[in-house]
């Protein structure tokens, strides 16, 4: 910014500018970066300045275009996709991700969370999502951005995203890193475009019978055995709602089923309930620590209802004989093992509703589903199944871009699902995209078209950090207007 970087045109190596699907001039791209007054810089600065105390955070708010003229400017390079991953230490996430910002708040300064892996970086999980070199096809319509952001889930900083290399997001950033015989050494397969994830056609879906869907459903059946609950207080959690951890008989194995149940104070009984579903960052936690994302859960309980939040199979101090992984690759490689795994989180959803049916401060005749990601990937499953929900919200869900095998097939299930549902997506997630995963699972859901809505906003699959208000409006609208409002 001092030495004129937005006006010398050496340091832009791209040469070209295609935007839309056609080259536009240096000088029109250069007008499109610029900060909040319109001065040359990234987008969250102010009259060609970072915020007044953010000196030692992340440069924020920058497109790919940008990101790589820095880097020519300092004589270093964006690396590439293969170079991030070895020195993000993805493998090592578990030990990497509980110290990382991925808190709602924004950005944190530089190294002030201490997650690392075992090359000694800090903040390459979390804080901002780092720009990559490598595109996802010739067209160079698309960048690798890694690591995940303030405000995502945990798990985007193992997944692969991708963004417009115009995209100015206050997530986006990126580190620079020296080739030390200069980027024209490196092997040109390591500057290739790499395909992001596969696409499932969907074309040529047969729905299942009604005879074939009752021999499937069976499968979610069990005996209705007593539940042997015991409830305890949780003291001191919050001073507008009471926290209980109660424990009952699960539907199979001999084990107990774990749910927290969050009740407001200003509202007197019998409750409407919301029973959430978490997204796979479950997997990962050895235990649950409270609630996870608080913007998106705590104002469920503020409008009067109560929250329960059941440690399904699998998750927290739930893990189950598969361990702790949840990935596509994995799914594809053992999709029956996930289908019976499945089944056992079905069942402890189902006992949950059993559970509420017996407290007297319960109206179980209003219960609502509200899964994240993967609760809302496997949503149709668990609203298909379980015939006690009145209502289903999904944030940042879709239909999983694999085949898997027919008595696991979400698409087939969603078709099966009738109550009023709501989607909320961000326009460019690229880990269920807009078209080939969101509009589908929308388009196949069985609901009557007057009771489903799709919500979208810019950004991708942790589109809740930056729209957590616009989407706090849209659940509780929602429940609103399908569970009745709260007096």
């Amino acid at each position: 910014m001092d030495q004129g970087g937005y006006e010398k045109r050496e340091f832009w190596i791209e040469t070209e500018f295609i935007k839309e699907g056609r080259e536009i001039s240096w000088e029109q791209a250069i007008s499109e970066f610029v900060d909040k007054t319109g001065q040359p810089g990234p987008a969250t600065w102010v009259g060609g300045m970072y915020p007044e105390g953010q000196d030692q955070h992340p440069v924020s708010g920058v497109s790919w275009y940008e990101a790589a003229a820095y880097a020519e400017f300092v004589g270093k390079s964006l690396p590439t996709v293969h170079h991030w991953q070895q020195a993000a230490c993805v493998a090592e996430s578990l030990a990497i991700v509980p110290f990382s910002n991925f808190d709602m708040d924004g950005t944190a300064p530089v190294g002030s969370h201490p997650g690392m892996g075992h090359t000694g970086l800090y903040d390459m999980a979390g804080n901002v999502k780092e720009w990559c070199l490598n595109a996802t096809d010739d067209s160079g319509n698309l960048r690798y951005l890694l690591g995940g952001g303030w405000g995502e889930p945990t798990y985007m900083f193992v997944a692969e995203d991708s963004r417009s290399p115009w995209d100015r997001s206050p997530l986006n950033g990126f580190r620079c890193m020296e080739y030390p015989q200069g980027e024209e050494s490196l092997p040109h397969v390591l500057l290739r475009p790499l395909k992001l994830y596969p696409t499932r056609d969907l074309s040529n879906l047969e729905p299942f019978t009604d005879e074939e869907f009752r021999s499937i459903k069976a499968q979610y059946k069990y005996d209705r055995t007593p539940l042997n609950p015991i409830a305890e207080n949780i003291e001191g959690s919050s001073p507008f709602w009471r926290e209980e951890k109660i424990t009952f008989d699960a539907a199979y194995g001999g084990e107990r089923v774990i749910a927290y149940l969050f009740l407001p104070k200003a509202v007197k009984p019998p409750y409407q309930t919301v029973i959430y579903f978490p997204s796979s960052g479950a997997v990962y936690e050895e235990f649950f620590k409270g609630l996870p994302y608080r913007h998106l859960t705590e104002y469920v309980i503020m409008s009067g209802r109560a929250l329960l939040f059941p440690i399904y199979k699998g998750t927290y101090e739930r893990p189950s004989a598969r361990g702790r992984i949840w990935t596509m690759s994995s799914v594809v490689e053992t999709p029956l093992a996930y289908r019976d795994w499945t089944i056992q989180m079905a069942k402890d959803l189902s006992r949950c509703i059993d559970y509420l049916e017996t407290r007297d401060d319960i109206d179980s005749g209003r219960i609502a589903y509200y899964g994240m990601s993967s609760g809302s990937m496997l949503g149709p499953i668990m609203l298909a199944v379980e015939d006690r929900l009145d209502a289903g919200i999904f944030v940042v869900g879709g239909i999983p871009p694999i085949d898997l095998p027919r008595s696991f097939d979400i698409a087939l299930y969603a078709q099966r699902v009738k109550v009023p549902v709501l989607m909320v997506n961000g326009r460019e997630d690229v880990l269920l995209p807009l078209k080939t995963s969101q509009i589908p699972m929308y388009e196949l859901l069985g609901t009557p078209d007057e009771h489903k809505e799709h919500k979208l906003y810019p950004g991708g699959h942790g589109v809740f950090g930056l729209f957590y208000k616009q989407i706090r409006g849209d659940v509780l609208a929602w429940l609103d207007r399908y569970l009745g409002p709260v007096e």
